[in-house]
């Protein structure tokens, strides 16, 4: 389990038991194990996990065939992984995605930097592709936190088809890194679950593509957390 304090927050990843005391404080539980509980609002959390105990071989066999594909070919053509240890450098290469994509800024990732670490796909010393990963050592589980490419800055296509391939290239490095790490499940930080979105439904497919299997856990929210959360949406609205 990870706990995190922000300021009067108190957020904890992946437990599987509930804090009595935490009932009566501004709290949330990501991905809680357990059941659901009286005095928190609950709602159903979907994820992919991979399975790294397997071999990296057995682990990309898996993959669908066009994703092996586009793996194997972002190599040929000179993507590498790397780790990157400027955090501020993943978050202006992140910014500069969500503002192309209209996204919310990352703000807050310092509260992370504990159980935080960030991968690239690089080809010529450029940036491709950087990913974010928060890492229970206790459970053995890493957890997708952000992603990030440069591919809808780029009008050559075939840049832009470079991009994507690198960017599942990264995925299966990063695999095959924590598995070093001794890290038992790649979590791909969620799955829109029946949803009808198609943008959504782009997403899963490309979840799917690294196949998988589909967990549910819970998001839990206190009730001083829910009420909070509820005022601070009203006040940006009304800025």
């Amino acid at each position: 389990m990870i706990k995190l304090k922000q300021r009067i927050v108190d957020e904890y990843w992946f437990a599987d038991k509930i804090y009595k005391s935490s009932i009566f404080k501004i709290t949330k539980y990501k991905q809680y194990k357990g059941e659901k509980k009286i005095g928190f609002i609950s709602n159903d959390f979907y994820t992919k996990i991979v399975l790294l105990e397997e071999s990296e071989d057995d682990i990309f066999a898996k993959f669908a065939k066009n994703t092996k594909y586009e793996i194997n070919r972002a190599k040929r053509e000179g993507a590498k992984f790397e780790i990157e240890k400027d955090l501020d450098n993943f978050v202006n290469f992140y910014n500069d995605f969500a503002e192309s994509k209209s996204m919310k800024l990352l703000n807050n990732i310092e509260k992370y930097r504990d159980y935080l670490v960030v991968t690239k796909a690089v080809s010529n010393n450029e940036i491709l592709s950087m990913h974010s990963y928060l890492l229970d050592k206790d459970i053995k589980r890493v957890r997708l936190l952000h992603s990030a490419s440069q591919i809808h800055n780029i009008e050559d296509n075939k840049k832009r088809n470079f991009i994507g391939m690198a960017n599942r290239m990264l995925h299966f490095d990063d695999m095959c890194y924590f598995k070093k790490q001794g890290f038992k499940e790649y979590d791909l930080g969620g799955y829109a679950y029946e949803t009808k979105d198609s943008i959504l439904l782009n997403i899963n497919k490309f979840k799917d593509s690294f196949n998988g299997h589909l967990i549910k856990e819970i998001e839990l929210q206190s009730i001083m957390f829910f009420l909070l959360n509820k005022l601070y949406n009203v006040y940006r609205k009304l800025r």
